[in-house]
């Protein structure tokens, strides 16, 4: 058996909600969705100036052009930004979001966590996906669940690569993803 106790803060709360967030299909639609949408917009005023007869139709096209570029690489930023902002403000509002304080212990056949408001108990064939993102660990029994061991539960990487290789152990087919930021 394997027994962690964890201390969640709100950065590390920030850190998971923004990494599932970058993994929702539906995240990455609407951003794509923004992206193109401001320099097509802006293609569309630059052919409408065309038709016109804008006489600084050069000038303008540069002055689209940049801020299409500028657009497109800012928007992800942007958008981590509002999201980072909600959940703050959501953290204020109400300090019941996440347990910060819980025990997970990984036995045999499966994983509890205890913490003062609750025991929760997911034997290891219904894990759906781990992933490993800045140190810390997200266990996900379903895609709306999460189990957090934040990153400074693990005094090691050793400690870490420790607790995945039991992971894998318990279960074959299980993939461990590893985020690259």
């Amino acid at each position: 058996m394997i027994q962690y106790q964890c201390t969640l803060t709100d950065d590390d709360y920030i850190d998971f909600n923004l990494y599932t967030l970058r993994k929702n299909p539906a995240y990455k639609r609407a951003l794509l969705f923004c992206r193109m949408m401001a320099p097509a917009m802006l293609l569309l005023l630059l052919v409408v100036n065309i038709i016109n007869r804008y006489e600084g139709i050069g000038i303008l096209a540069v002055m689209y052009g940049v801020a299409a570029v500028i657009w497109v690489f800012a928007v992800k930023p942007l958008y981590d930004f509002i999201c980072v902002r909600n959940i703050k403000s959501q953290l204020k509002r109400s300090r019941s979001l996440y347990t910060p304080e819980y025990t997970l212990y990984f036995n045999e056949d499966h994983i509890l966590e205890i913490s003062p408001q609750q025991e929760t108990k997911v034997f290891y064939e219904k894990i759906e996906r781990v992933s490993v993102h800045r140190g810390a660990v997200y266990i996900y029994p379903t895609s709306v669940f999460a189990m957090i061991l934040p990153a400074a539960v693990f005094s090691t990487e050793e400690d870490r690569e420790r607790l995945l290789s039991f992971l894998t152990q318990r279960r074959s087919d299980l993939q461990i993803e590893r985020s690259k930021s």
